[in-house]
């Protein structure tokens, strides 16, 4: 399909007969680029007649109306993922579990497909939010995201016995490659530019040092109550959200020399809270993003997910650092709460000072 050299928002599709078919493109009343069919070159139809019908076309959606739009009763994407989860509820689905997918829905996949009817889902929104949300989480994380989106069409093509396309399940929508991704993670230098980078931004600085010292993804820090900390034992009691369990989290004296945090937060029930809410995790991935973009990820192409810092890489230094340090893989998974020992193996590799000290030391 090529756009018309003559006529803007006219495009043509050359067929294997010679004959031409011609589309108009337009946005939607979902704020959406699409194409309408208005008919082939044997029928008539000419580039200057599908100016005229997009015309009339434009004016007709300013009016709220759209002849092309057969789907106006379909319910949106939104509706059905709060009829989805409320069918988990129904069919005995855990409550966490479930409130989980409803936050991971609200916080990631609402804003991009929320108002948009489930059969006007097109590639290139699924698209967007995928180079979106890349920057912040990682190709695993935004694969589940992916599913997540699938899972819901299918269940609105059974439920309403649609038959809608899937782009992610027919692959016209791609998921990252997981296993081909090397996480970055930080230096100890780098934690230490960190650390002063963040130490006036007060609620980032918390979560930061959380995350340095338990190696917990940010919506189980974001979730920490003030109840969950142990000052005499320096210990925190963590819920993965994930895996729907939870553990312990050991605050090192570099990260948490005091709680003095604690006595300032007296009156909270989460440790993240402003003005009397609780903040979610996006608020400070933001701030997170906007400082080490600054400090880490100059000159990397936005998409460039080997190199670049984000939030999650602190989770990927507290594994990697221990690794290094020596510890044992096993301990490593039962700190980080992997229910499976290989989501721990990538973490035992060693920095280029750590194996040039260990083949020095070998042949000393």
């Amino acid at each position: 399909m090529v756009k018309s050299k003559k006529y803007s928002g006219i495009y043509l599709h050359h067929l294997k007969n010679g004959d031409i078919t011609y589309y108009v493109q337009y946005i939607n009343e979902n704020k959406l680029n699409t194409k309408a069919k208005i008919g082939k070159k044997s029928e008539g139809i000419t580039e200057k007649f599908c100016v005229q019908k997009r015309n009339e076309l434009l004016h007709l959606i300013r009016l709220g109306e759209n002849p092309f739009n057969k789907n106006k009763n379909h319910p949106t994407f939104n509706e059905v993922t709060y009829l989805y989860i409320q069918h988990l509820l129904d069919k005995g689905r855990s409550k966490e579990n479930t409130k989980y997918s409803k936050r991971r829905y609200e916080m990631h996949i609402k804003p991009y497909l929320g108002n948009v009817l489930i059969s006007n889902i097109t590639v290139e929104v699924l698209n967007k939010m995928k180079r979106d949300k890349i920057q912040t989480l990682s190709p695993r994380t935004v694969n589940e995201l992916l599913s997540l989106i699938s899972i819901i069409i299918n269940f609105a093509n059974r439920y309403y016995n649609y038959k809608i396309d899937n782009h992610i399940s027919n692959r016209r929508v791609v998921k990252f490659k997981e296993d081909s991704v090397r996480e970055r993670f930080l230096s100890k230098d780098e934690i230490d530019i960190l650390l002063d980078a963040v130490k006036n931004y007060k609620q980032v600085n918390l979560a930061v040092r959380f995350a340095l010292t338990t190696g917990a993804r940010i919506s189980t820090i974001m979730s920490i109550k003030l109840k969950d900390i142990d000052p005499i034992n320096r210990t925190v009691h963590l819920t993965d959200h994930k895996n729907n369990s939870t553990y312990i989290g050991y605050l090192h004296e570099k990260y948490f020399p005091d709680f003095e945090f604690l006595n300032k937060r007296k009156n909270q029930k989460y440790v993240f809270e402003y003005l009397g809410k609780h903040i979610e995790g996006a608020s400070v991935q933001l701030q997170f993003r906007t400082i080490t973009n600054e400090l880490f990820n100059k000159g990397l192409d936005r998409d460039d997910r080997k190199n670049r810092v984000v939030f999650h890489s602190l989770r990927h230094t507290y594994c990697s650092q221990l690794c290094i340090a020596g510890v044992p893989i096993y301990t490593v998974q039962k700190l980080v709460n992997h229910k499976n020992i290989l989501s721990t193996m990538r973490y035992s590799k060693l920095d280029n000072e750590t194996m040039f000290d260990a083949v020095k030391g070998a042949f000393d």
